[in-house]
């Protein structure tokens, strides 16, 4: 088999026991499938294969085709039978999808359409998902062969498959089709001897063509994978990846919505993160309507400043950020490209000769965070000391100024952390020139050397 267990995540419940299914493929079982559970999958743990037996109905959303559709967009074998895999397979063959099994096969060529065929009531997990109810589906299975091999008149097993299916799914029971049974007539002998055989001779063909999937996956090469497609995705899809898709599975699974809104609870600075937060789909949206589109280039280097500026040194280093980010490296791109295209609206104001914009941007937002006094205090303090050091400090000669020294011992000694190299820093922080920014380092150390006299002398 050319694929391992880590590859392969199967999706199983009350259709077959988990001993069972261990014996015939070792693989990764996780509990039946809910919705958002495949997309999570295959983002969280990228499997080679998925196999998808059993999924909830009532309990919880069921799977969604758009999740399925975004696996296999990405490469991902996904097979289904049995249950809900049955369902999802014959809705989506048609985009790579692989059903396998009898029921399939019905539901694929619409002899049996309704769902509830293979819907059924079962214990939790704690129990192993036992049964409670009997699917409809094993039924059919059972009475044809009751049929062709001439057990029971042909309209009896009709009068019985009819009996099962009026019944809602989680009242097909033994009990309950019994009563149903006598209260349409049939004789007590003739529903003993039924119920009597379909107990006996069931066809549990539910466990069978999960078994034959599992049979199956062994089979698979690398070449039965679907193409990797990158479709555009709907706004609903977006709603279920953004916010309901669970970052982990269970025991500890967890949603991005649910995170958002423990973050928006006890994050101290949730206020600000948000603010920017949407600040930013705001300038996405007036660069696509300005048409901007970073070149590969711009995008690149937003990726080095994003990373100087993180201390990220190194292709592991950053591969592993964004690995614990839940990103994949797509979205990672696409999230540079949205910072570039932001860059490039910054830069039009930077440059237009409007030489305020900048200095007016950065103090109002000082102000709007609560901390405009502060620097204000800070950078009085700094004049006044200079002042009293250097009181022709504009007139003066300062050889200092020379070389770049002065920048690199700045960013050595203070906690200044530009992200990007000075000289394209400077622009975007508001500097005419190279001269200009060293002038404000040297203010600042004759400054500090200053203090540090009148303190210890």
């Amino acid at each position: 088999m050319p694929y391992t267990p880590d590859d392969i995540i199967i999706f199983l419940g009350p259709t077959l026991p988990l001993h069972e299914a261990q014996s015939a493929l070792n693989a990764r079982y996780l509990p039946p499938a809910k919705q958002g559970d495949i997309l999570t999958v295959a983002t969280s743990l990228k499997p080679k294969v998925i196999g998808l037996i059993d999924g909830f109905f009532m309990q919880a959303l069921s799977v969604w085709h758009k999740e399925i559709l975004y696996a296999l967009d990405q490469g991902i074998i996904l097979l289904g039978a049995s249950s809900m895999g049955a369902l999802r397979a014959a809705e989506t063959a048609r985009y790579g999808m692989h059903g396998v099994g009898k029921i399939f096969d019905l539901y694929h060529k619409g002899e049996v359409i309704d769902d509830d065929e293979v819907v059924l009531i079962h214990a939790p997990a704690e129990e192993g998902y036992l049964p409670l109810s009997i699917p409809l589906i094993n039924v059919r299975f059972t009475l044809e062969i009751a049929r062709q091999h001439n057990r029971f008149p042909e309209e009896l097993c009709a009068q019985f498959f009819s009996l099962f299916q009026t019944l809602y799914f989680a009242d097909r029971t033994w009990s309950r089709v019994e009563k149903k049974a006598l209260e349409a007539g049939i004789n007590q002998e003739t529903v003993t001897e039924m119920l009597t055989f379909l107990r006996m001779e069931m066809v549990d063909q539910k466990k069978k063509d999960a078994l034959l999937l599992l049979e199956t996956i062994k089979t698979l090469t690398p070449s039965d994978a679907p193409p990797k497609q990158s479709g555009e995705q709907t706004p609903l899809f977006d709603v279920l990846y953004h916010y309901d898709r669970r970052i982990s599975l269970p025991p500890e699974e967890i949603s991005s919505r649910q995170i958002a809104q423990y973050v928006a609870v006890h994050h101290p600075d949730f206020n600000t993160v948000q603010f920017h937060g949407l600040n930013q789909i705001l300038a996405d949206l007036l660069a696509k309507i300005l048409n901007i589109i970073p070149s590969v280039e711009a995008i690149e280097e937003e990726k080095k400043r994003f990373f100087m500026g993180h201390h990220l040194e190194g292709e592991e280093q950053q591969a592993q950020w964004i690995e614990r980010n839940r990103l994949k490296l797509e979205e990672f791109e696409e999230l540079m490209s949205k910072r570039a295209a932001v860059r490039i609206l910054h830069r039009s104001l930077v440059l237009s000769h409007v030489p305020y914009r900048q200095t007016k941007a950065l103090l109002e937002e000082l102000k709007l965070n609560n901390c405009y006094e502060e620097w204000e205090t800070k950078a009085l303090s700094r004049e006044q000391l200079l002042k009293q050091a250097a009181p022709c400090f504009a007139e003066m000669k300062h050889p200092e100024l020379g070389g770049i020294d002065l920048i690199k011992t700045h960013l050595k000694e203070s906690l200044w952390n530009p992200d990007l190299p000075h000289d394209k820093w400077l622009i975007e922080a508001g500097f005419s020139n190279e001269a200009e920014l060293k002038i404000e380092i040297l203010k600042s150390k004759i400054a500090e050397a200053q203090l540090h006299q009148l303190l210890f002398f």
